[in-house]
C-alpha cells in the first residue's frame, strides 16, 4: 500500500465509526485522527506498558535509540503529573492512612468551603457548605438551592433571608406587578421546600 492510501484511510475509518455510533446514538469522535497520530499513541501506549525500548524501535522502524526514548519520557512525565494530581487531591487522606496526620487535623484540614455569594450578598455566606473545589460560577446563593452539591445549614432564620431576597429580586426586576409565577421560579421553590423541611423537623 502506499503511503497516500493509508494517510486517506484513517479519516475514512473515522468516518465509518461515527456513522456507527450516530446510528446508536451514542456520541462520536471530533478528535481529527491521522496516520501519525495513531503511531505515537501506539508508540505512547507500549513505553507505558512496559516493552523493551529495542523491540519498540524494531516495531517503529527507527534507526535511533533516541527518538524511542523520547516515548518513555512521555509515559514518565505523564505518571508524575498523576502523581500530583493525587497528592493534591488526596495527599491529606493518604497522610492519615500512612499514619502522618490523625483524624482531627484530615477534618480541619478537608473542612467544606463556605458558598461564596455575589458582593452584595456576603452576609448569608452561612447557609451552607459547598463540595466544590472553589468558587461557584453559577449564581450563590441564588442556585445553591437547585444544586446537588450544596449542603444547607440546619438555621431556618438564614434561610427564609435569602428567600426574602428573592423575592425583592424579582418585584425589583420586574417593576409592574409580576406575574405569580415568576414568584414560583426552581431555586425560589426549592428554597421555599428546605425551610418547611426544617419546620417539620
Amino acid at each position: 500500500m502506499s503511503k497516500n492510501s493509508i494517510s486517506k484511510a484513517v479519516p475514512r475509518l473515522l468516518e465509518l465509526i461515527n456513522s456507527l455510533q450516530y446510528n446508536i446514538g451514542a456520541p462520536t469522535f471530533d478528535e481529527p485522527l491521522t496516520a501519525r497520530r495513531l503511531r505515537k499513541t501506539f508508540a505512547t501506549h507500549a513505553a507505558a506498558v512496559g516493552t523493551p525500548a529495542m523491540m519498540l524501535m524494531e516495531l517503529l522502524d527507527h534507526e535511533d535509540m533516541q527518538h524511542v526514548m523520547i516515548y518513555y519520557k512521555l509515559g514518565a512525565n505523564f505518571a508524575n503529573k498523576v502523581d500530583q494530581v493525587y497528592r493534591e487531591q488526596f495527599g491529606t487522606i493518604f497522610d492519615y492512612f500512612s499514619g502522618v496526620i490523625t483524624l482531627e487535623e484530615l477534618s480541619t484540614v478537608n473542612k467544606s468551603k463556605h458558598v461564596y455569594g455575589p458582593e452584595n450578598l456576603r452576609r448569608l455566606v452561612g447557609i451552607g457548605f459547598c463540595s466544590k473545589e472553589g468558587l461557584c460560577k453559577k449564581a450563590p446563593p441564588y442556585s445553591c438551592y437547585t444544586c446537588i452539591k450544596f449542603e444547607a445549614c440546619n438555621n431556618k432564620q438564614i434561610h427564609i433571608e435569602v428567600l426574602e431576597c428573592m423575592l425583592e429580586d424579582v418585584s425589583t426586576l420586574f417593576e409592574q406587578e409580576p406575574a405569580p409565577a415568576k414568584f414560583e421560579i426552581n431555586h425560589i421553590s426549592a428554597c421555599r421546600s428546605l425551610i418547611a423541611q426544617l419546620e417539620n423537623s
